[in-house]
């Protein structure tokens, strides 16, 4: 039971960050950290029912998913740098 509270809140969560960052125009600014988010959201939504009717295949369904998100994760950590050091051509070339 908790552990569909937990799971819950998370989707809700998600849905409202990216609700705020459509709101506020942050979408055009962090492309890749918002399309992260909504793939997380989407690979949360897709998890849950598949882990309550088919536990055998969430197991392969989430390693999966996982790993595509890890290399988008390596794409936000760049749109963060490249951001951060926007102002600082020089110790942007190290990077």
């Amino acid at each position: 039971m908790l552990q569909q509270v937990v799971w819950s809140v998370c989707i809700i969560l998600e849905g409202l960050l990216l609700a705020q960052g459509a709101r506020v125009n942050l979408l055009n600014e962090f492309p890749l950290f918002y399309v992260y988010v909504a793939c997380v959201l989407a690979k949360d939504l897709v998890s849950a029912p598949l882990y309550g009717h088919y536990p055998s295949f969430y197991i392969s369904f989430y390693w999966t998913t996982e790993c595509l998100l890890a290399a988008i994760s390596y794409g936000v950590l760049t749109e963060i740098y490249n951001q951060s050091l926007k102002k600082y051509p020089g110790a942007a070339r190290f990077f």
